[in-house]
């Protein structure tokens, strides 16, 4: 029992943490992540640069965590359902779809911070964003060869290249419109992008 009862030091230094997520939440998505320093982070979350740096190795380290809860984590439950939304069934993938992009649009102001903070940052974030990139892939060709599975059996690197070709098309399109801020038709812009993972997804199509 002993070990599991946490301390008092151990709730403060938690809510603490807490305080750094929400502040730097708040900077990142208010002013990116160029115009926001780790002093600031701290000042208005309520203690000192020494204590933010107690807690992380710097503003790069907040950002990650902050991105992966907000944006990487809901990113990959939603394509735990991708299974559901089968190939055969238009309107479910296009559902899927569409989720998919309402949640860009939903981070699209911590993706922009998340941009901004790989050209700034350099190798620092581009290895840990690779990382990402790579999981995101590797759930997408899982989904992809479960789909073939009892048809056409998948090579891995089959569907991993399908997988890619997936993710370029849907992930282009959000950046394009919510970070470049280009006007399409939305409706046809999905129902396109829809039509194409249909194909990709199933080796008989």
């Amino acid at each position: 029992m002993a070990g599991n009862t946490r301390s008092l030091r151990d709730d403060q230094k938690e809510m603490t943490r807490l305080r750094f997520v929400s502040t730097g939440k708040k900077l990142f998505i208010s002013q990116g992540y160029v115009r926001t320093s780790a002093d600031q982070i701290a000042s208005e979350a309520g203690t000192s640069r020494a204590t933010f740096y107690l807690h992380y190795t710097g503003k790069p380290a907040l950002l990650a965590e902050i991105f992966q809860a907000e944006h990487v984590a809901p990113l990959m439950k939603l394509i735990e359902r991708l299974g559901a939304a089968g190939p055969g069934d238009l309107k479910a993938l296009n559902e899927w779809i569409r989720a998919y992009a309402a949640h860009y649009r939903k981070t699209k102001a911590l993706m922009r911070a998340w941009m901004q903070a790989q050209t700034q940052e350099g190798a620092e974030l581009h290895a840990l964003s690779d990382n990402l990139l790579q999981e995101i892939i590797n759930a997408i060709a899982e989904q992809v060869a479960a789909a073939n599975h009892a048809l056409t059996p998948i090579t891995p690197g089959e569907a991993r290249l399908r997988a890619i070709m997936m993710f370029a098309q849907l992930e282009r399109y959000c950046y394009y419109v919510h970070i470049r801020h280009k006007e399409y038709d939305e409706e046809r812009a999905l129902e396109i992008i829809t039509t194409s993972w249909a194909h990709l997804i199933r080796l008989e199509n």
